[in-house]
């Protein structure tokens, strides 16, 4: 009878053993897959990643310069730090840190510089955006957007235009130059509001 007890005890440790064998080995396993899983999901989307720079890279360039001359003579320079394609089907490429000159046949020249603008390389028609200035004779404008249309052969300014001459400073909604007569044109979105101006009168 002992013996028989003894033999049913070896028999029952045994099962004990193999199950714990058996759910440790298979529960190693379970879990040495889910980091290889993960393993290679984090491989995976690290490479995703890297692919997705590299095309970045791709489409970005690095200090790029365009220039034209019209018809007439008038000479166009656009510089920027950085430009990328945005719509290939239009020619337009967005463009950072970015400064252009207008070289007229009188010899009057015109300076824009903005944070971005949006070049179009089929007819030079440039929009520029962010914290834009100008500089053209002894006036300096200042405003969010400037629309530069050489079809039109005029230049926009607008969202907090502020103009500044010698002696005065203008606040105004928006300002039209002319680029073949080199007129200016201050005006305000509602014709009921009046153009603020401040500084002294010339005597």
């Amino acid at each position: 009878m002992y013996k028989y007890i003894i033999q049913l005890a070896l028999i029952l440790l045994i099962c004990i053993l193999t199950y714990i064998f058996f759910k440790l080995y298979f529960n190693q396993s379970k879990t040495e897959k889910i980091i290889q899983n993960n393993m290679i999901s984090s491989i995976e989307n690290k490479e995703t990643n890297e692919i997705k720079s590299i095309d970045k890279k791709k489409n970005e360039i690095e200090k790029l310069s365009y220039f034209s001359e019209d018809l007439e003579g008038n000479q166009y320079y656009i510089i920027a730090k950085s430009a990328s394609s945005i719509n290939q089907k239009n020619n337009i490429t967005l463009l950072g840190g970015v400064s252009a000159e207008i070289n007229f046949i009188n010899k009057d020249k015109l300076l824009i510089n903005s944070n971005f603008a949006e070049y179009n390389q089929s007819n030079n028609n440039t929009i520029f955006k962010g914290d834009v200035n100008i500089v053209y004779l002894i006036y300096e404008i200042n405003s969010e957007v400037v629309n530069l249309n050489f079809e039109q052969d005029l230049i926009d300014i607008y969202e907090n235009v502020v103009f500044t001459n010698i002696n005065n400073k203008l606040y105004a909604d928006k300002v039209t130059i002319n680029m073949i007569t080199k007129n200016l044109k201050i005006m305000m979105k509602d014709k009921q509001d009046n153009i603020l101006i401040t500084g002294s009168i010339p005597k």
